[in-house]
This record gives C-alpha cells, structure tokens and sequence, in this order.
C-alpha cells in the first residue's frame, strides 16, 4: 500500500525544490540545451571512446556501491561481523 501523506510531502519536495533552482538562476529556462545548467558535455578533444570509457567505469563503482550497501549478505554489528547460522 501506498503512504498518501509521504507521497504528497516526497511531490511538493520536488515542486518546491524546482522553484527554488529557478529562482536562483535566473536566466534558467526550459529547452536550453547543452548551454543550459545541468547539462554536461565532453570537452574538446575528447574522443568518444574515452567518454565510453569514464562511463563505464563510473557506471560499474556506482553499481558496485548500491551493491555493497544494499545487496550484501554480510551484516557488520560495532565494526565487527555478525555470525550467521546456528549458535554455538
């Protein structure tokens, strides 16, 4: 089921968060294109295989990180791990 209130507070977060970019920039507009804030591109001299290749690496410690921290098997209790399994 879903939480109505969290819901409704998670969306006026992002409306108000919104307003508040806009209102500190100004010039912002919609549709600026790689001029506007937000939007990166390589530099010059950049080939596209170097791109491939910072992304790919950014992309795997990204996943790696979302592994370690959520998927992990391994549970640390005070700095030390904790034992699975029977107790002896």
């Amino acid at each position: 089921m879903c939480d109505a209130p969290a819901l409704a507070t998670q969306i006026l977060g992002a409306i108000f968060g919104a307003l508040i970019y806009a209102a500190l920039i100004p010039m912002l507009h919609i549709g600026g294109g790689a001029g506007s804030p937000g939007c990166f591109g390589p530099s010059n001299g950049t080939t596209p295989g170097e791109v491939f290749g910072w992304e790919m690496m950014m992309t795997f410690f990204l996943v790696l990180t979302v592994y370690a921290s959520a998927v992990s098997k391994v549970n640390r209790v005070g700095g030390r791990r904790e034992r699975r399994g029977r107790s002896s």
